[in-house]
């Protein structure tokens, strides 16, 4: 019986001893399992000749490969496992053979931790580690994909039972196998303060800093910081800021206890100690924002907000005002970077009432600003350019930079809201004025619309251009750097360059994860779905845009949702599997149809054409095409779409409907 282990090193068994002639022999390795990974059917000789000898005209890579197979079939010791004929050759799935690959897929996906722990021991490292052909990367990496999860769910499983041990040893192999993510390394460090191992919690976290500090150049992210403060493991140069907590406590218990037979003077004594912890508070969560940790910061933005609203100690009610809307300012940032919808909408409005109180036409400007954003993040596109719009026009009363900034955000508005030309003339006119003024981000900014825009009509060669002419992109700040490479990989897969759009999405992915911001992740997830489904690899498209969906709709954000399951729509269809892209055309339609969500509504109509013309429905299939095509006309442009929806129709409707 042949024994064939490909997780790791390859090795190959025969009735329990090594074929050594594998090892000398890296060709010999190749070949075989090559055979063995595609062994479903038989493997033309002239794709394997061009596959190991590209180099070689097509007479000397045949009979190279026929040497090659003889001394294969030498090195196997004569087993009948290779099927041949003049035109091709197959490894004999009906041999008596044990394949690891094989028994690890099986056991993978098990719902008891006793097999998925087994199926984690088959993978001793990543599928032929000494092999590097181009043809094993997409099933390499989705193996690993798998093992990571099969980690995941072990160390999920082991919690839930107690038996805290082999969690342990579960998330210690996950956060080696993924070094850069936040969850295993959270995990474990979770785990080993359960069990009252403090040191090597400590260890974990400064292992886990280390690397996100030279591999991202980014501090630890917000959830795994706010562990290592809660249990007091976060490295010496930061303990001030625990310090610095106590303080506050302390100083907030003798503030709200008034002591019996208080002298007179104390009336002005606490207005200076409540004075002090406005200030203390404000910059405690300074510290804690720049460290992406949200919930502390917002804590102490609280407590000065709080203490502000009846501060005896502040005298002047505008200065109070002044301070009040720049705490509210900096909450807005927390909760638009971490997904925090309704608190956002909240916070925009008291910004907007401290605003009018002050009656400063900055102050409007700004709070104006804000409202458009949210507006954008809450899908509400309408009240978002209306808000954007009446910025501008204060903007223009002012000075330049501030025109530019509302350009800006009246572009992303439009652009949400499908109407890309509008928003392409409102980048433009930022870029021109952030170019004119000096302001680097802002004007990288523009060009990452710009290329965005660019993407939407189709523009692809331009976007590309316009993302390659951005000059040390890997220098960017880690939001910019994160958009900039998540719009290479998406421009570079548009373009059918697959194995060049790997590399920058998976960069963008991982980073969006480390700076905590939801909407780039799920943006960013699709993307990858989108690589992984033109790269054929429809299961773990399919995988990881069904896991974002979930967390887009726990969020309620309808523009990740939409965009998810028209995705999952798409990669159904050329699966042929109707009844499954009906399902998510139908989620599509109804999120975009419920926030008028203009593309996606067009887009929803396209996928439902396509999938009752798989169900044999051509009455429906004729309708949506016709639905799809209307709406695509009610706005004046020419986008990406256009030549997916021509054919479509042609196939649901005809040709002599689309001169109508």
């Amino acid at each position: 019986m042949l024994d064939i282990r490909l997780l790791g090193t390859p090795q190959v068994f025969l009735d329990g001893g090594p074929l050594s002639d594998f090892v000398r022999s890296p060709n010999l390795v190749r070949l075989f399992v090559f055979l063995v990974l595609h062994r479903d059917q038989p493997q033309p000789r002239a794709k394997l000749a061009d596959l190991f000898y590209p180099d070689c005209d097509e007479a000397t890579a045949r009979r190279n490969l026929n040497q090659l197979l003889y001394r294969l079939r030498h090195a196997l010791r004569g087993y009948p496992c290779l099927l041949a004929t003049s035109q091709t050759l197959q490894f004999d799935a009906r041999a008596a053979y044990w394949l690891d690959v094989a028994e690890f897929e099986q056991k993978i996906g098990a719902q008891d931790a006793e097999t998925i722990s087994a199926a984690v021991a088959l993978y001793r490292g990543e599928l032929l580690e000494s092999i590097y052909d181009d043809w094993c990367i997409p099933l390499r990496e989705r193996l690993h994909e798998r093992y990571l999860l099969g980690l995941s769910a072990l160390v999920g499983m082991y919690e839930a039972s107690g038996r805290f041990e082999p969690a342990l040893e579960a998330a210690r192999r996950w956060a080696r196998a993924d070094p850069l993510s936040d969850e295993a390394h959270y995990r474990a460090i979770e785990l080993l303060v359960l069990l009252d191992r403090a040191d090597e919690a400590r260890a974990q976290f400064d292992q886990y800093t280390a690397l996100r500090r030279s591999e991202l150049n980014l501090a630890p992210s917000a959830r795994v910081l706010q562990l290592a403060y809660r249990y007091n493991l976060q490295p010496p140069d930061d303990q001030p800021v625990d310090r610095r907590v106590e303080a506050i406590s302390a100083a907030l218990v003798s503030l709200i206890e008034p002591k019996e037979e208080e002298p007179p003077q104390v009336a002005e004594i606490r207005n200076r100690l409540q004075t002090k912890i406005i200030n203390d508070a404000e910059a405690l969560g300074d510290l804690f924002k720049a460290r992406f940790a949200s919930d502390e910061a917002l804590t102490c933005y609280h407590i000065a907000l709080g203490l502000l609203s009846g501060a005896a100690g502040v005298q002047d009610i505008e200065r109070r005002r002044q301070r009040e809307l720049t705490l509210c300012r900096k909450c807005d940032e927390i909760y638009d970077l971490t997904a925090n919808r309704g608190q956002q909408l909240q916070n925009v409005a008291a910004i907007e009432q401290l605003a009018r109180s002050l009656d400063e036409p900055k102050a409007m400007f700004d709070a104006l600003l804000r409202r458009s954003w949210a507006e954008v993040r809450n899908d509400n596109y309408a009240a978002s350019v209306i808000a954007a719009e009446r910025a501008l026009e204060i903007a223009k009363r002012c000075q330049s930079a501030d025109v530019a900034i509302a350009n800006r955000i009246l572009g992303l508005a439009c652009f949400d809201d499908g109407d890309f030309l509008r928003a392409k003339q409102c980048f433009s006119a930022a870029m021109e004025l952030d170019e004119a003024l000096g302001h680097n981000d802002a004007f990288i900014a523009d060009k990452l619309n710009m290329a965005a825009t660019g993407i939407a009509l189709g523009a692809y060669e331009a976007a590309l251009t316009e993302l390659e002419n951005i000059q040390d992109g890997q220098a960017l700040p880690p939001l910019l750097r994160a958009r900039w490479l998540g719009l290479r990989g998406q421009v570079l897969t548009r373009l059918g360059c697959l194995v060049q759009a790997d590399a920058p999405l998976k960069s963008a992915f991982a980073l969006s994860r480390q700076i905590g911001d939801r909407d780039l992740e799920w943006w960013l997830a699709g993307r990858m779905a989108n690589l992984y489904w033109a790269r054929g690899e429809i299961e773990r498209a399919v995988i990881l845009a069904r896991e974002y969906y979930k967390s887009a709709v726990a969020s309620s954000r309808a523009q990740s949702c939409v965009d998810l399951s028209e995705s999952l729509a798409k990669f159904y269809i050329h699966s042929w599997r109707g009844s499954e892209a009906l399902d998510w055309a139908n989620r599509c339609a109804q999120t975009a149809n419920a926030r008028n969500i203009w593309r996606y509504r067009m887009r929803a109509q396209l996928r439902l054409a396509q999938a009752y013309r798989l169900l044999n429905d051509p009455a429906n299939a004729q309708a949506h095409a016709q639905e799809a095509l209307r709406l695509y006309r009610q706005r004046n442009q020419t986008l990406e779409e256009h030549d997916e929806l021509m054919q479509v129709y042609r196939e649901c409707v005809g040709c002599a409907f689309l001169l109508q």
